[in-house]
């Protein structure tokens, strides 16, 4: 601690000092000790100690952060959530024992407590993405919620459609096409070609006897009449004999 430590850096640490006070209620070094230790112990503690967090101290046994609280009208908790994160940040790079990590003047401390107090990114902090993202939701939290439903919406109707695309085109699978049908129909088997004409006369014979019988012992009117006139057609066939006839005519000279 000579000469060339002091300049408008030194005062950023002061001023860091002060933070710290107003924040958490008491002093980044307990102060009965450092009097107690002398001014060679004072200027080790500076160099080589460093304070605890704003948010840290104040869950510390040494300080009462009950009373803190009253004073600043919340809860002991809310107090501390508040602390925890930029004011941190902020608190202790005015505090640091590199004076090159310090703000370089008054206006760059002013400047980040602005920040704060506006809900942008400090200086301070660490430029994650998620502490710029958590920073952009505080201050523009109605467009952010507004284009989370709308893009929730979005998403569901994408599903929505495929699920009811896949459901369809399942549908479409198991219905039965109409070969399917015409499958399913019975169709006689085809068996050796003697087999089908005997078959096929023994059908035949059955439908003629069939037919004898419908005509000798019922059936319609016409049927009996076709009957009868086939039994007449056919003794006259037989009873006609050209042998017998050609004998008596005349022959030809």
């Amino acid at each position: 601690m000579g000469g060339l430590d002091v300049d408008t850096r030194t005062d950023v640490y002061a001023l860091g000092v002060l933070l710290y006070e107003l924040l958490t209620g008491v002093l980044p070094f307990d102060s009965q000790e450092l009097r107690r230790g002398g001014y060679a112990e004072i200027q080790r503690v500076i160099r080589e100690q460093e304070p605890s967090r704003p948010s840290t101290r104040l869950t510390g046994r040494d300080t009462d952060a009950s009373i803190v609280a009253r004073n600043r009208q919340m809860e002991p908790r809310r107090l501390v959530q508040q602390l925890r994160g930029d004011l941190d940040w902020i608190t202790m790079r005015a505090l640091e024992k590199d004076r090159t990590r310090r703000y370089p003047t008054a206006n760059g401390l002013a400047a980040d407590i602005e920040r704060y107090l506006r809900d942008e990114p400090v200086t301070a902090g660490p430029p994650s993405g998620l502490y710029r993202a958590r920073k952009l939701f505080r201050r523009h939290r109605i467009a952010v919620l507004a284009g989370a439903a709308v893009s929730l919406a979005l998403v569901a109707g994408v599903i929505g459609t495929s699920w009811g695309l896949l459901r369809a085109r399942a549908g479409a699978r198991g219905a039965p096409t109409s070969g399917d049908r015409r499958g399913g129909e019975r169709v006689p088997e085809r068996g050796p070609p003697g087999r089908s004409r005997s078959l096929h006369s023994e059908g035949s014979r059955q439908g003629r006897h069939g037919a004898r019988s419908a005509g000798c012992g019922g059936g319609t009117p016409r049927s009996r009449l076709e009957h009868r006139w086939s039994l007449r057609e056919g003794a006259a066939r037989r009873s006609f004999d050209p042998n017998r006839h050609r004998t008596h005519l005349p022959q030809a000279r």
